[in-house]
């Protein structure tokens, strides 16, 4: 499996609930099927490439305390420039 499985991850956590906070990698490895090993370096790599950004996930622990963690989500996909006629 490839980029593509992350980025259609992504794509469907962001059709069906996303809320801007993006999904953790153990959410992105279950939801693909790939490693973690493989999720790791697709999303450095998305990162780099400014496909995928950084955000902060606040989930709660198994003792109830809140914890922020880091998430990632799509970048907003450039707008397209119009014709002016």
């Amino acid at each position: 499996m490839t980029e593509q499985a992350l980025l259609e991850a992504l794509r469907a956590h962001v059709a069906t609930e996303d809320s801007g906070e993006g999904m953790t990698t153990a959410e992105i490895v279950e939801t693909s099927g790939l490693s973690l090993e493989v999720v790791r370096k697709l999303i450095r790599r998305a990162l780099q490439d400014g496909r995928v950004r950084r955000t902060v996930r606040v989930m709660e622990r198994i003792d109830g305390k809140r914890t922020p963690v880091t998430g990632y989500a799509l970048t907003e996909p450039a707008k397209k420039k119009g014709r002016r006629g």
